[in-house]
């Protein structure tokens, strides 16, 4: 066995459970080949003399990956009734198969109650502590949501092949480029690095969207009177369905992924889309499959709402930043990196002050790229600077929060800045 071989099987840390990590999935982690290798909003991590792995998304990666097998085995061991139950065995298939089984089950049930979940499934996002202020300019129409079961489509995503084809130049403009002044030249590098700059930052954001999301993914655990009403096997389905879904992420490399977007609807989980209607309103329109997915769905257009504001101001760029960096490539690696990136962003916030989170992202969000990676990287890394540094922020938060409740109705306000004023520009 070389010695690379043997750096990627120990790099990866999959605890006390089997390691059903795709191979090449795991090469990509070991050697940073993959498409949200070294952001530049990481921090600086070294692993230290315990750490199995060496890099900072395989930290993120192995965490995940961990949390998704102990659901699993929660679940699995209530729905089998055996206290012992563990996740064992070399092959992942027959949990997908118990998963499709219980998508299966969990939807027949669902059919006869689809309206009361769909109602369901917006008020338990409110309940959310950090998304508890968002009720009241929802309540008064400063923006929408359509939250329906059913199957989502998902044609309209793109992949890295399909963007890099229609970017391709055509002869005159690389006859042109062969050409070009020294200082011109200059100012196309850094205009080019700027431009890099705010991709990544925007794909860390859609990172920290779908973390949020997934972050919700059981939230359906606060209504075991609703669901147990409805039917009492909805509880433990639910938790199999998002548990093993998430550890299914590990088995198929983003090109799947990504190619399974473009499959029949009938195949798709959910997705959400944000537009605005016909008075400029926001609308976040959120499909899923089950309940679960659906919650995930509209936490994850709340937070595209508030991630707009850290588009470039320009509408053109913002656009540009959009179709380079919101790719159907991605959504692997969002899912099993993005719900650690979420979770060391709010850990650094007092438990008193959950419901400033959004406030705090949409304060962070509008950092200037280079402004926005150095501060991410202390938040991201944690500690006593990260909590002394997010103390500040929240202070001014509520400071700017004291003095808007202060101005008359009309006047500004938090509605207008976090609500529909998000995305004037871009949903036109």
């Amino acid at each position: 066995m070389s010695r690379a071989f043997t750096l990627i099987e120990m790099s990866f840390d999959p605890g006390e459970f089997p390691d059903y990590i795709d191979p090449r999935m795991r090469d990509r982690l070991a050697d940073r080949s993959h498409r949200y290798a070294q952001n530049p909003a990481y921090p600086d991590w070294t692993p230290g003399e315990t750490d199995v792995p060496e890099n900072w998304e395989e930290l993120l990666a192995s965490e995940q990956y961990r949390h998704s097998l102990a659901k699993m085995q929660t679940y699995l061991s209530r729905i089998t009734g055996n206290a012992e139950y563990r996740v064992t065995g070399d092959n992942f298939m027959p949990f997908v198969h118990q998963m499709m089984a219980a998508v299966r089950e969990a939807t027949q049930i669902e059919a006869g109650h689809k309206k009361e979940l769909e109602r369901l499934a917006i008020q338990l996002i409110f309940e959310q502590p950090e998304f508890r202020r968002f009720k009241e300019p929802w309540q008064k129409g400063e923006f929408k949501i359509i939250a329906r079961l059913g199957f989502p489509d998902l044609s309209s995503t793109r992949t890295a092949d399909e963007v890099e084809q229609d970017e391709e130049q055509p002869q005159e403009e690389q006859d042109w480029a062969a050409n070009v002044d020294p200082e011109e030249e200059i100012r196309k590098a850094q205009e080019a690095e700027d431009f890099n700059l705010e991709v990544e930052k925007r794909k860390f954001l859609n990172a920290m969207t779908q973390g949020a999301g997934i972050s919700k993914n059981y939230a359906f655990a606060m209504l075991p009177n609703e669901l147990n009403r409805i039917d009492p096997r909805l509880m433990n389905l639910y938790g199999l369905i998002m548990s093993t879904s998430e550890a299914a992420f590990f088995q198929m490399p983003e090109e799947e992924i990504a190619q399974a977007s473009k499959g029949p609807k009938e195949q798709q989980a959910g997705g959400v889309d944000l537009s605005a209607d016909e008075g400029g309103v926001p609308v976040i329109r959120a499909t899923a499959q089950n309940f679960p997915v659906l919650v995930q769905e509209i936490a994850k257009g709340i937070m595209e709402l508030v991630s707009r504001k850290g588009l470039p101001s320009d509408p053109v760029t913002a656009q540009r930043v959009i179709k380079k960096a919101d790719l159907a490539d991605d959504e692997t690696w969002q899912i099993i990196l993005g719900r650690r990136m979420w979770q060391r962003f709010i850990n650094s916030i007092d438990a008193s002050k959950d419901e400033l989170t959004l406030f705090l992202a949409d304060k962070v969000n509008q950092l200037p790229p280079r402004e926005f990676n150095a501060l991410m990287q202390k938040l991201q890394a944690g500690g006593p600077e990260a909590e002394r540094i997010v103390a500040g922020l929240i202070k001014e938060i509520e400071a700017d929060l004291a003095r808007e409740k202060e101005e008359p109705e009309g006047e500004g306000g938090w509605q207008d800045e976090s609500a529909q004023g998000i995305v004037d520009d871009l949903l036109r």
